[in-house]
């Protein structure tokens, strides 16, 4: 008699296979994302730094930020609508009444929202705020 071997997998083995994949896949997605989410924030964070630049040209040619704007489509990426890029933040300005202060806020859009830090802020004192549930020197990366 001639027997003939077999080769191949089982279904047995196949089926170890999908679950060991699926659980890496379930570790390191949302590691993944919070990475993406990171370089996001850190790419608005440079945004926001680059406008409070501005604003201080702004103020030293005014003698105050009245009047002033966002300039960069008030976004982060700047200007992303125009160059088709996905916006993660929103930006928006606020002068104080007097003129003399202002607060720039950085709203997350889209997938950047599960974001735990929220909205950043950032003052023309040069103070950082976060409203989400992480530290500040964690969204601002100090």
């Amino acid at each position: 008699m001639n027997k003939l071997k077999q080769t191949g997998f089982t279904l047995i083995e196949l089926m170890i296979v999908v679950a060991i994949v699926a659980i890496l896949a379930s570790v390191a997605f949302p590691a993944y994302r919070e990475q993406v989410q990171k370089s996001n924030r850190a790419d608005c964070e440079a945004t926001i730094l680059s406008e409070a630049n501005s604003l201080e040209r702004y103020y030293s040619m005014n003698n105050g930020y009245a009047g002033a704007a966002l300039g960069g489509g008030a976004t982060c990426p700047a200007n992303a609508a125009a160059n088709g890029a996905t916006t993660r933040y929103n930006l928006a300005l606020v002068v104080g009444a007097n003129g003399l202060t202002y607060t720039i806020t950085a709203t997350p859009t889209a997938a950047q929202s599960g974001d735990g830090c929220t909205n950043l802020t950032y003052t023309n004192t040069g103070v950082k705020g976060v409203s989400g549930t992480k530290s500040v020197a964690y969204c601002w990366g100090n």
